[in-house]
């Protein structure tokens, strides 16, 4: 049809399943404005309910902008009855064309031409004013696209009274809702803004919804973006900026308003990543310019305008919130899980976990997994939109980044322990290259989103831990050997422990202390640990004993059990080598000995109190065979303890490092408060001791009363022999230790009991428990192997094979005695070799006073053959005096020689005779000398040495 100068006005009506067309043109030089308005109604039934136009040809004026004065020379519109729009303008040449599906029964289209006195290039510019279009009838059951299938319907929003573009979906949680731009999946209109509200207002108890929005097939989307209709660049969303040119876009906001966080703006066409919002709440805006010039892509393969999927998810209401920010503390949980947020987050925001932990804590943090994911390509830039820290210390100043992650860095991972967030298995440990554990009590996690998590979509899940590393006391040699001080210095917070499973929290004071197993799951098979070893040294003042009790142990699945002694009635722990747990209670009579008293590795004694002989008790735990499921949950204990005021002992050290002696174990000559402190042996490395208890026997034989006398080495569980007062006389017990092979004993009646020789210094500590009235006495000797004199002294293999290997050798032992008791007055060896005539002869004269008299007698013989040789030369000169007078009486006659005779055979005879009266006859005080194997001539002394 040819419109005339008036407006032409024409309804069509149609039937279902055809397809109808329509074409208006202008003559080029009519300058006049004309008006056509095609109006096209579906009358129900077969007349279908919906109307289908198909642009076929379309050159309507120039086209000059999306914005502002677009169409100067003319334009269509398309307005429904039903619809109060604002109409916007269609206008130039359409390519590709476009598809209208209306939303009501009647659609109308305006053809306006507008007059162009002003502007006669447009008149040459352009050929002419033409339309063409083609339509039909569509039933709504049939337009599956909008409305979905009968079975399967969709629903796209209850529309608002107030706007004819406002939609409102109350309960997307059973609704299977769809937001969809208006006359999809056609042509939209445009100089429109359309607003579509998604709320939740029914959520479960102890839930927080969310609104997800998504559309995972691509060709659902296409907002327009150039107004170039066949775009040769890759399909994809455009984003914020770039949806400008248009001017139509689609943007969702975090919330139920426009000042809300946008969470993301686009345009374009691709498929949409999941936005999830940060609440009940959702709002979409949908803008489109004024102006536009009809195209489509050829072929159709995507619709125009857009649908969106919108779900409701329910998280728990403890999930982070909207502000990406979340403060941790084990007040709430000890432990737990974070995760990447569960919502989208807007660009440029930056998500942190702060951890706070009281003080003496460390903070262990795991990540299970970690993956960056571009959902949205973008140009390529050089910053870093999406790094993750991981600080040690707290947000201010003083921090220390433990880790740093950008583009394709991870931080550590440890996938198995993802198996622990939804079940309570056990997974092997995660080491420390597949964690980080940090210095202090604070941290932080901080995950970056410059260009928000639809751009790059961060996907995390990590568990952290908040661990007890405070323990009693003050580190010793390691983190878990401890010292606890009774002056105080040791306490604070440190001792505040709170017992494991017991409720309530036990307040401490200066004397009773409550101490517990440490909490540090990195003592323990879930950290890591197998086996692990802890003391903590009690230490009282010298006017104090350490008095403790156990009054909980808790050791797993160990069999262990604690046995009593019967020797010496204290208590040992027996079995569960696999995996066993046992405290062990020793004393400290020395800073460097240790005296073990008690172990314990099951209920069946406690609660068990024991009190230190001394000023300090070592509370030593051992773990064994731990599993990776095992930590202070598994093994605990709960002991009291407390110090004692008791007078101190003022029997000295008791520490005996002579090389021979002897002492008395009994309470009569010592002092009440020294009954229980024992004595420690100590010889020099290499040497052994040879102890003789006499009137003593073996405390599994008869004994005359329940008094012990235990010996062990420092530090062993096991006794090295347990002893006691015998009633026959004449019993002795000899024990050497460490044992000298091819020992000689004195009387091989008398047992030897030898024990494996431990290297180092030689030490026995000699522990008197009197039970009643009882005494014995002590004696010790300090002997060498002579294979090792004679190999210290580098002696010759020639020398080394004699017997006599040194010269302090005992013959009747076999061994070696310390050289300043060889020949010192007091007979030490059985045989009292040391001490005989043949040994000691040179020892006993006064060299001193011989060279002495050596000395004066050589300067007398030195004077007495001076003197000779004057006389003698005196004498020459008188003999020449005589000769000259001889000359003159020569008649006289020489005296006579003077001859002094000698009985030489008489004193052979006397000098033999002597000489065998001194070796037979002993001298006359022999019978006083002392021998150190003669038990009944020691004085009853606390202490008696030589």
């Amino acid at each position: 049809m040819q419109p005339r100068a008036y407006s032409c006005d024409h309804i069509y009506y149609g039937e279902v399943g055809r397809t109808y067309e329509v074409q208006v043109q202008w003559p080029r030089r009519n300058l006049r404005d004309s008006t056509c308005n095609v109006t096209l109604v579906a009358a129900g039934g077969p007349h279908g309910d919906i109307v289908q136009v198909a642009l076929r040809k379309f050159s309507i004026g120039k086209f000059n902008s999306h914005t502002d004065h677009g169409c100067p020379h003319g334009h269509m519109q398309i307005v429904e009855n039903m619809r109060q729009y604002r109409p916007g303008y269609w206008c130039g040449d359409g390519v590709g064309l476009d598809i209208y599906y209306s939303e009501t029964p009647s659609v109308t289209l305006l053809l306006t031409r507008l007059r162009m006195d002003n502007d006669l290039t447009a008149i040459d510019s352009f050929s002419g004013f033409y339309f063409k279009m083609a339509y039909k009838f569509i039933r709504q059951s049939d337009a599956i696209v909008r409305y979905g299938t009968p079975d399967k319907q969709k629903f796209t929003g209850v529309r608002s009274s107030s706007s004819m573009c406002h939609f409102m979906f109350p309960a997307c949680d059973v609704k299977p809702c769809y937001v969809q731009s208006p006359n999809f999946p056609g042509l939209y209109p445009r100089n429109t803004t359309c607003y579509y509200h998604i709320t939740q207002t029914q959520i479960p108890f102890g839930k927080k919804a969310l609104i997800s929005l998504r559309q995972r097939r691509a060709h659902l989307i296409n907002v327009k973006s150039s107004k170039q209709p066949l775009d040769t660049e890759e399909r994809h969303l455009k984003l914020y900026d770039d949806c400008y040119y248009v001017g139509d876009y689609v943007r969702i906001y975090d919330g139920n308003s426009t000042k809300s966080p946008v969470l993301l703006t686009f345009c374009r066409g691709a498929e949409l990543p999941e936005i999830i919002s940060s609440g009940a709440s959702l709002l979409i805006e949908f803008t489109t310019s004024p102006y536009d010039s009809p195209s489509h892509e050829s072929p159709w393969k995507y619709v125009s305008g857009f649908e969106l999927v919108v779900k409701t998810k329910y998280v728990s209401k403890f999930s982070s919130g909207n502000t990406c920010y979340q403060i941790l503390t084990p007040q709430k949980n000890s432990t737990g899980w974070i995760s990447a947020p569960d919502h989208s987050v807007t660009p440029n925001t930056t998500c942190v976990w702060d951890f706070r932990g009281p003080p003496g804590y460390v903070i262990w943090i795991i990540f299970a997994r970690y993956a960056r994911e571009t959902q949205v390509r973008r140009h390529h830039t050089t910053l870093c939109e999406s790094r993750l820290t991981i600080q040690d210390g707290s947000l201010g100043a003083n921090k220390t980044n433990l880790a740093s992650h950008c583009r394709d860095t991870v931080p550590r991972t440890c996938d198995r322990i993802a198996r622990l967030a939804h079940s309570n298995t056990t997974v092997p440990p995660c080491g420390p290259y597949e964690s980080y554990v940090t210095h202090g009590e604070q941290a932080s996690i901080t995950q970056e989103f410059g260009e928000g998590s639809l751009v790059t979509k961060v996907k995390f899940l990590a568990t952290y831990e908040f661990v007890d590393a405070r323990q009693a006391g003050e580190e010793r040699f390691s983190p878990c050997s401890r010292v606890i001080y009774s002056n105080g210095t040791a306490k604070s917070h440190k001792l505040r422990f709170i017992a494991f499973y017991f409720n309530a929290h036990k307040i401490l004071d200066c004397i009773a202390l409550l101490h517990a197993a440490p909490k540090n799951v990195f003592l323990y098979g879930r950290g890591g640990r197998k086996n692990v070893h802890c003391s903590w040294l009690i230490e009282g003042k010298s006017d104090e004993v350490v008095k403790l009790t156990i009054n909980s142990l808790k050791t797993g699945s160990s069999t262990c059990r604690t046995l009593v002694r019967p020797l010496t009635e204290s208590l040992d722990c027996d079995g569960g080598e696999a995996s066993v747990m046992k405290l062990h209670l020793s004393e400290m009579p020395w800073k460097d000995v240790e005296v073990p008293r008690a172990c314990l590795c099951s209920q069946e004694v406690l609660p068990h109190t024991i009190e230190s002989r001394g000023s300090a008790l070592m509370f030593n735990m051992t773990l064994l065979g731990m599993g990776p499921g095992d930590d202070y949950k598994t093994f605990n204990f709960d002991v009291d303890y407390e110090f004692v005021k008791k007078p101190e002992c003022s029997g000295g050290n008791r520490r005996l490092t002579k090389p021979a002696g002897g002492v008395f174990l009994g309470s009569e000559d010592t002092s009440e408060e020294c009954d229980a402190k024992p004595w420690l042996l100590e010889a020099p490395v290499g040497h052994s001791f040879l102890l003789t208890l006499p009137k003593a026997t073996l405390a599994n034989e008869s004994c005359s009363t329940d008094s012990r006398l235990v010996l062990r080495t420092p530090g062993a569980t096991d006794t090295l022999v347990v002893v006691c007062p015998a009633a026959a006389q004449d019993a002795v017990i000899q024990l050497v230790w460490p044992p000298i092979p091819g020992l000689q004993q004195q009387d091989n009646s008398r047992p030897a009991f030898l024990q494996n020789f431990v290297r180092g210094i030689p030490q026995l500590v000699a522990q008197w428990e009197p039970r009643r009235a009882s005494a014995l006495r002590m004696q010790w000797l300090h002997l060498r192997d002579p294979d090792k004199v004679a190999e210290s002294e580098a002696e010759s293999a020639a020398s080394a094979s004699r017997r006599r290997k040194c010269k302090e050798l005992c013959v009747a032992l076999g061994a070696c005695i310390a050289e300043q008791l060889w020949c010192d007055g007091t007979s030490h060896c059985p045989d009292g070799s040391d001490e005989t005539l043949s040994n000691c002869f040179l020892e006993r004269i006064p060299w001193l006073y011989l060279a002495m008299v050596g000395l004066t007698i050589t300067v007398l013989i030195l004077i007495s053959a001076s003197t000779i040789a004057r006389q003698q030369r005196h004498k020459a000169d008188d003999s020449l005096s005589n000769h000259i007078h001889i000359q003159h009486d020569d008649h006289l006659p020489p005296p006579p020689p003077i001859i002094k005779r000698t009985n030489k055979k008489k004193m052979a005879k006397e000098t033999r005779r002597a000489s065998t009266q001194e070796t037979i006859l002993p001298a006359k005080d022999n019978h006083h000398r002392l021998s150190a194997y003669t038990p009944d001539e020691y004085t009853d002394m606390d202490f008696e040495t030589t």
